[in-house]
């Protein structure tokens, strides 16, 4: 089924970042996301803008080239994340080793404790952080592959 997100645009302003004319505004990207991000993952979406005083900016590329940007943005979160995941893995597992290579009983609980927590983070990381984020990242997917169509009022 397809679900319609409807944007009556009046102004260029409400098109483009006020410093960088190039660019979706903010403001319009988390608009649609967040209209988006409500819509069942089955059904397809089309934008539909409704342009009041025929503004001349290519307002699809402009959405395209921005939720591009937001997606690749979040793939180099992910991507850091991941890496601070693997460390805090790595330290985890260090102390671990170390809780079972040494003799005295304080150290091996202190080094035991301390493997076991960043392994934790690592899994809260995982489970819990980033599961807006994937979300968004799978919304943004749909909207690349929305229909988009500007109608003029």
């Amino acid at each position: 089924m397809e679900k319609e997100i409807s944007v009556h645009i009046i102004q260029e302003e409400d098109v483009i970042l006020k410093y960088d004319p190039s660019k979706l505004s903010s403001d319009l990207l988390e608009f649609i996301l967040k209209k988006a991000m409500i819509i069942s993952h089955k059904d397809t979406i089309k934008i539909m803008i409704y342009n009041q005083n025929d503004i001349k900016i290519d307002i699809k590329q402009l959405l395209y080239d921005g939720f591009k940007e937001e997606l690749e943005s979040i793939k180099k979160k992910h991507f850091t994340t991941n890496i601070f995941q693997f460390g805090l893995f790595l330290l985890g597992f260090i102390f671990l080793f170390l809780s079972f290579r040494t003799n005295d009983e304080v150290w091996q609980e202190i080094f035991l404790i301390g493997g076991w927590v960043p392994i934790w983070e690592m899994i809260d990381l995982e489970l819990f952080h980033d599961v807006k984020e994937r979300r968004r990242k799978k919304t943004l997917v749909k909207l690349l592959n929305a229909e988009i169509v500007i109608k003029k009022i």
